[in-house]
């Protein structure tokens, strides 16, 4: 297994009491390719960043890919090349995402080139969206937020949608407190639930949380590559973390073509906002 990015990122989950040391077979692997990016029904720009992977054991550090040439294009002949913004981001200018295309995302990097294909599903809105919290006051003396010295609470967020049914849609929630992404994973799907009610608990407990603070969900109704992914890097990291023993937790599958690492994903956005109490 390599290291990349996303999963470095999502590291602040891992962390717990248990006591119990995993040894991990993590063979040291040449330098791969890692996408982070996506197109949405919402104006741009829509941003694709671009790092190279490094082997597990070495420092936090994931070279930006320069001079790499990033093209996307819809199934309706639409065909933009990105612009280099720098430190391995590229951007678009011109592209609309619209419901019910197909976008291709096309890498020249390194002398090969790497390809991807999402379609984006129509926009699923947000039903409703309630906050339940437990234990101290928000914030505090327990490693806090804002100065306060309560004790941090425990909140959970609950998501609420209707699935329009239809066939199988799948559901990302990315969860945002006063302007700062978390890195959870929140998936769901309409498997066992075609044309029902969904709702998704999003739990946290946030020691830089206090009250008054806004905390911003946003529903990505997503394809099945999109949500494979995420979901395998979920399981990833619960391996990597030793609560299931492995001797190689292997990277998350991935939609991109090459060996590609990371994900490109066309999907439509929704959201609701609430105040902690």
């Amino acid at each position: 297994m390599i290291k990349i990015a996303l999963i470095v990122l999502l590291s602040g989950i891992l962390i717990s009491s248990c006591q119990k040391v995993v040894t991990l077979n993590l063979a040291s692997t040449p330098p791969q390719l890692v996408v982070n990016g996506f197109v949405t029904d919402q104006p741009g720009p829509y941003t694709i960043n671009l790092t190279q992977s490094v082997a597990f054991y070495q420092d936090n550090v994931f070279p930006a890919v320069a001079n790499a040439k990033v093209v996307l294009n819809d199934n309706l002949g639409n065909s933009e090349t990105l612009i280099n913004a720098g430190n391995g981001n590229y951007n678009s200018s011109v592209l609309q995402g619209t419901p019910g295309r197909t976008y291709t995302l096309t890498i020249v990097a390194n002398g090969s080139t790497y390809s991807g294909s999402s379609t984006m599903p129509p926009g699923v809105p947000i039903q409703s969206l309630t906050i339940d919290s437990t234990g101290g006051g928000f914030g505090g003396g327990y490693g806090g937020g804002h100065g306060s010295s309560a004790p941090a609470k425990h909140y959970t967020l609950t998501v609420t949608l209707q699935d329009p049914g239809g066939g199988a849609n799948y559901y990302r929630f990315v969860e945002v407190v006063e302007g700062v992404t978390k890195n959870n994973i929140y998936i769901a799907s309409n498997a066992y639930q075609v044309g029902s009610q969904i709702s998704k608990k999003l739990s946290s407990s946030d020691t830089s949380i206090v009250a008054g603070d806004s905390v911003t969900v946003y529903l990505q109704t997503i394809d099945y590559g999109t949500y494979e992914y995420f979901n395998t890097l979920n399981q990833t990291i619960q391996n990597a973390s030793g609560f299931v023993q492995v001797s190689d937790p292997g990277n998350p599958a991935s939609n991109l073509s090459n060996n590609a690492l990371g994900y490109f994903s066309a999907c439509s956005v929704r959201k609701m906002s609430i105040l902690i109490k």
